[in-house]
């Protein structure tokens, strides 16, 4: 099977779907019988094309104002069998979107978190025009779109009832957390929060506001809210001042960006991931503190919550800053040690279950394979 993702790729570390979607055309491609190959329309991509070309496994094709048609492309990808579109609002290869629909080559749209109810309400009128214009036919004519889970389906109301669920993948680590927090010899605690700061998608707002009415309970028994990640200066510097102007400095950490080894040893030092984020495709950091063994706190917009509550590694807590505050207090007091344990267990299960790449891989050109065999049959009829 001939297979073509279509993305916006930076290969900058700090962007989840950089990350995930590289990995994902390089896990389908090690599977036998398929040619998979990545077409990057990103502006800004942080590699060259030898870099990418030496360090993954796959066919890499960089888009160019040249590139007009997929018969541009080298064979087998001028015709691929089944195209993968990853995103929705992708004005620059629009033209390459108008050929794949005419010549009825099937695709799947991923679209990651960006057709949730959430999502479109932000920037609402632009996107309904954008909608209007084009953005709706990419829905439409997609065979099916693929969800990154089931509460990211159930987010993406008024679009298409022919859609299937598959996350993406994760390695397991080779080393796991062993803290319990219950465990009086650990201290101070460590509650983390990985990913970007933008404050409103991240509900970092959340975050600080849950923290500051708890602020006396969290100092006096030791406990630290580290931030991890990258941002722009104008959120760091929001966070830094609310930090300052409400005497949280001894509680919340603000750690920057972290990668490789010192992103291992901090998930080896995290008691509770935590994140509580208005929308989400899959996030991926909370997929990895998971298969680390840690315990995670999240609120329904990440998708993960009902899984991670269902299968006891982690906690659910709604979007309200008094809930969030509450349920931190009431995990810290009320989890006892052999059930930190059994969360922790639970949670390397789980991502082993349900996240192996091999698997999800697997899964993935059985769904594509589907869609490919049904577009033969009709050929075959007309």
């Amino acid at each position: 099977m001939n297979i073509l993702h279509i993305a916006a790729v930076s290969f900058n570390k700090k962007s989840g779907t950089s990350v995930v979607i590289p990995k994902i055309v390089e896990e389908q491609n090690r599977l036998k019988n398929t040619n998979v190959a990545l077409l990057n329309y990103s502006r800004n991509v942080e590699l060259t094309d030898k870099q990418i070309n030496e360090n993954y496994n796959f066919d890499y094709i960089p888009y160019n104002k040249q590139l007009k048609s997929l018969e541009g492309l080298s064979v087998p990808f001028d015709r691929p069998d089944i195209v993968i579109i990853h995103g929705v609002y992708q004005w620059r290869i629009n033209d390459l979107i108008k050929e794949i629909i005419k010549k009825e080559i099937p695709y799947i749209l991923v679209p990651h978190g960006s057709i949730t109810v959430t999502a479109q309400n932000q920037n609402k009128i632009k996107k309904q025009i954008g909608n209007k214009l084009f953005f709706n036919s990419i829905v439409k004519n997609a065979k099916k779109i693929q969800y990154l889970s089931s509460g990211e389906a159930e987010a993406s109301t008024g679009w298409s009832s022919n859609y299937f669920v598959l996350g993406n993948g994760i390695d397991i680590p080779k080393k796991s957390n062993k803290r319990n927090f219950k465990n009086k010899n650990n201290q101070p605690i460590n509650i983390n929060y990985i990913g970007r700061l933008d404050i409103s998608h991240k509900g970092l707002d959340y975050l600080l506001e849950s923290v500051n009415i708890i602020k006396r309970h969290l100092e006096d028994n030791f406990i630290s809210i580290n931030i991890y990640g990258p941002g722009k200066k104008n959120n760091e510097e929001k966070i830094s001042k609310y930090i300052k102007e409400n005497k949280l400095d001894k509680i919340v950490n603000m750690m920057g960006p972290i990668y490789g080894i010192e992103k291992e040893e901090m998930f080896l030092n995290t008691d509770i991931n935590i994140l509580l984020s208005r929308h989400e495709g899959l996030p991926t950091t909370v997929l990895e503190a998971l298969s680390y063994g840690i315990p995670t706190l999240l609120t329904p917009g990440t998708n993960l919550a009902d899984e991670v509550e269902k299968n006891k590694c982690g906690w659910k807590v709604e979007a309200d800053t008094k809930e969030i505050s509450s349920k931190i207090k009431q995990v810290l007091i009320n989890s006892t040690e052999e059930e930190i344990d059994e969360y922790k267990a639970n949670a390397t299960k789980f991502v082993e279950v349900n996240y192996g790449w091999e698997k999800i891989s697997t899964i993935a050109l059985e769904e594509y394979g589907k869609i490919v065999s049904l577009q033969k049959t009709k050929g075959k009829t007309l």
